[in-house]
């Protein structure tokens, strides 16, 4: 959502809630404190342990106002655009497995990738050199990677600050992992 990291949004039915003892303890989620329990307090304040990471909130909240200022449905228009820009650039690609839905209704704008047999950590390191920032590893899926049969895949993700430029950069930085590894 463009906010800052570390802060975030628990959604739940407040009689939930209310029934949950907290994960984490901490300052201002105690009411009263006993030698034999505590009291929480009462909700939101029940589930923020510690110092409250204001300015996080703060941040989260311009970036709210920001968005919603854009309108979420015409971000949605402009990455189906990327994604349909995107998802025919992989169609392209020789040596290039795309992995998850080939067409943009069922897509979100997150691509993983392998290129032929080459680690997705050197596939990283080209594209990296060419100021192209993906992630490479297993992507805490190490089960569907097993599945799949990879150790790892390349991923790319686009958002409304990206442009049909940074795919084609994308696209030159794949061209570029195959020369250096003669695919």
């Amino acid at each position: 959502m463009l906010g800052p990291s570390g802060v975030g949004v628990l959604y739940g039915k407040s009689e939930l809630l209310e029934e949950m003892d907290p994960l984490i303890v901490g300052s201002h989620m105690i009411k009263t404190v006993v030698k034999e329990k505590a009291i929480w307090a009462n909700l939101p304040d029940k589930f923020e342990a510690g110092t409250r990471n204001i300015e996080g909130v703060i941040g989260l909240g311009a970036a709210t106002d920001y968005l919603q200022h854009i309108s979420f449905s015409k971000i949605q228009q402009y990455e189906k655009t990327l994604i349909t820009y995107a998802l025919d650039m992989f169609s392209r690609q020789k040596g290039v497995k795309l992995l998850g839905p080939k067409d943009s209704e069922n897509r979100l704008g997150v691509f993983s990738f392998v290129v032929g047999n080459v680690h997705a950590h050197d596939v990283s390191e080209v594209l990296n050199r060419s100021h192209i920032a993906v992630r490479a590893g297993h992507h805490c899926a190490q089960p569907l990677m097993e599945c799949i049969g990879v150790a790892g895949t390349v991923r790319a993700s686009i958002y409304l600050y990206n442009t049909k430029e940074d795919i084609d950069a994308l696209e030159n930085g794949i061209e570029e992992v195959r020369n250096v590894f003669a695919i």
